[in-house]
C-alpha cells in the first residue's frame, strides 16, 4: 500500500519535468527567430547544427587565411611593382625625348645647317660676306666723339659679326714722309697711338673701345695718364702699345701715313665720315649731315642686315 504523502510528491515532480521539457523548446524556438547563430559560432543547439558549420568554418577559415596570404604576398611584391612602372615610365620618356631630340645632328656646323629627313646637311642660314663699314675720324675731334658715341659703337654692338670694321684718319701728308693733323702733332700722336692699338688688337671689340674710351676725354690726347687707364680699362698692353708708337723703325708714323693716304684716295675730307659698302653714309660735322636714311642705330644695323643677306 503506498504511502499517501509521497504519491503527491511525485506527481509534483513530474509536472515540472513536464513544464522544463515544453518550456525549453520554446526558448529554443524563440531564439532561432529572433537571435540567429553567428557564422563562427563555438557553440549549437543540436550535433546535426555543429557537425553541418564544422566544415563551413573551415573552409571560411581556409578562404580567409587565402586571403591573407595574397594580401601579403602583394604587399611583399609592392615596392617591385612601383620601381618596374618607374623604369617602364622612365624607359619611354627617354625613347620620346631621343626623337624629339636628335642629339647626332648637333655637329660643329648646327649653328647653320640642320639634318634633312635623309640625314644631309640642309642650309639654313646663309652665310653673308662682311660688309664694309668704316669710319673716318680724328682723335682730337669732338665729332669723333660724338659719331662713335651715337651711331658707331651702337651699331658695332648688334652687328659686329657681319661688317669688316675699321677706322681711317684725317690728316695731311707731308714731303719729308711726315703727317700734319689739323688739331697739331698731340692729335698726330692720338692717331699713331690708335692705330697702333688696332695693329695690335684686330679685334673691334677690344680697339674700338679703347678709342672711344680716349675720344671721351679727347683735349687730354695724349697725355700718359689717360693712356694708361684706357689701356688698362681694355686689356691693352701699354708697353707693347708705347714700343709701337715710338719706335725706331717708323711704324706707328707709317701706319698713321698709309691711314691718311686711304682717306684721301676715297675722297673724305670731313671727320667724322660714315662709309658702307664704300659710300658714304652719313657725316657728322657740328650735327649730321648727308644721311639719306638717317643718322639712326637702327636705319644703320637694317642696311648692314640687308647688305649682309644679299652678298
Amino acid at each position: 500500500m503506498s504511502n499517501p504523502a509521497i504519491i503527491p510528491a511525485l506527481v509534483s515532480e513530474k509536472k515540472e519535468l513536464a513544464s522544463e521539457s515544453t518550456s525549453a523548446p520554446l526558448a529554443d524556438s524563440k531564439r532561432d527567430q529572433h537571435s540567429p547563430l553567428p557564422i563562427y559560432s563555438n557553440s549549437s543547439p543540436s550535433s546535426t547544427q555543429t557537425s553541418s558549420t564544422q566544415p563551413q568554418r573551415a573552409n571560411n577559415m581556409g578562404v580567409q587565411s587565402q586571403i591573407q596570404a595574397r594580401g601579403a604576398g602583394a604587399a611583399r611584391n609592392r615596392p617591385f611593382a612601383v620601381a618596374l612602372t618607374v623604369a617602364v615610365a622612365l624607359y619611354f620618356a627617354f625613347t620620346v625625348t631621343t626623337r624629339l631630340f636628335d642629339f647626332s645632328s648637333f655637329t660643329s656646323a648646327s649653328c647653320h645647317r640642320q639634318r634633312g629627313n635623309d640625314g644631309a646637311g640642309a642650309i639654313v642660314e646663309k652665310v653673308g660676306k662682311l660688309v664694309p663699314l668704316e669710319a673716318h675720324v680724328m682723335s682730337k675731334c669732338p665729332d669723333t666723339r660724338a659719331c662713335l658715341r651715337e651711331l658707331v659703337l651702337p651699331a658695332m654692338e648688334r652687328v659686329s659679326s657681319k661688317v669688316d670694321f675699321k677706322l681711317t684718319y684725317l690728316g695731311r701728308p707731308t714731303e719729308n714722309d711726315g703727317v700734319d693733323c689739323m688739331h697739331g702733332p698731340t692729335e698726330c700722336m692720338g692717331n699713331i697711338l690708335e692705330l697702333c692699338a688696332a695693329h695690335l688688337y684686330p679685334e673691334p671689340r677690344i680697339y674700338l673701345g679703347f678709342v672711344m674710351c680716349l675720344s671721351n676725354d679727347y683735349k687730354e690726347i695724349p697725355n700718359e695718364a689717360l693712356v694708361k687707364g684706357c689701356a688698362l680699362e681694355h686689356a691693352v698692353d701699354f708697353e707693347k702699345l708705347n714700343e709701337c708708337a715710338g719706335s725706331t723703325d717708323g711704324m706707328g708714323m707709317g701706319l698713321l701715313r698709309d691711314s691718311v693716304q686711304r682717306s684721301i684716295n676715297v675722297g673724305v675730307r670731313a671727320s667724322c665720315t660714315v662709309r658702307l659698302n664704300n659710300e658714304v653714309y652719313c657725316v657728322h660735322d657740328g650735327d649730321w649731315k648727308n644721311c639719306p636714311n638717317g643718322p639712326g642705330v637702327n636705319d644703320l644695323v637694317i642696311e648692314i642686315e640687308k647688305l649682309y643677306r644679299d652678298s
